[in-house]
């Protein structure tokens, strides 16, 4: 399964996790995610991945000079 960077809505994140987590573990396949504490560890997991695609983006940015936005990173 491939993720989606693009993607920044924390519901969508969290979709791909579960189907993730669905799809690859005999265990979780019928696993009530809405219900569980699992849950938790889910939305930690959506909150992080969008803070790391964030972060990565604005790294991406301000690599090449025409898309840098913070002066001293050109200098």
């Amino acid at each position: 399964m491939n993720f989606s960077l693009n993607n920044l809505k924390f519901e969508d994140v969290k979709a791909q996790i579960i189907d993730f987590l669905k799809s690859n573990s005999e265990y979780y396949a019928t696993f009530d995610f809405e219900g569980s504490n699992l849950n938790y560890i889910v939305d930690a997991m959506a909150f992080v991945s969008m803070q790391m695609s964030y972060q990565v983006a604005n790294v991406a940015n301000n690599i090449f000079l025409d898309s840098t936005e913070i002066r001293k990173n050109a200098v």
